[in-house]
């Protein structure tokens, strides 16, 4: 399985993957179209895939692009990741 971490702007998002050993397979910055986004999450095939996105604006129709890819999108509460980050033990 591989995971995907999205930072979604309103523009563009940046895009990170990692196998299940935690090394960074592929990570791309590209503009949030339906041609960008498919074509960056195609390379993987039909190995398993789970994505996290933060609740951002129009999170919902990348959740609605990549489940149509057979990928898990877990949306992730905003308030909850900066304490996560700001912890000092993760």
């Amino acid at each position: 399985m591989v995971h995907s971490g999205i930072n979604k702007h309103s523009a563009n998002c940046l895009i990170t993957t990692a196998n299940d050993r935690g090394y960074v397979v592929k990570e791309a910055r590209g503009r949030n179209t339906v041609d960008a986004v498919s074509g960056y999450f195609r390379c993987f095939g039909t190995e398993p895939h789970r994505a996290v996105v933060e609740s951002t604006t129009g999170w919902y129709l990348l959740d609605h692009l990549v489940t149509s890819l057979w990928i898990e999108l877990i949306l992730a509460h905003a308030m909850f990741l900066k304490a996560i980050a700001y912890a000092k033990v993760r």
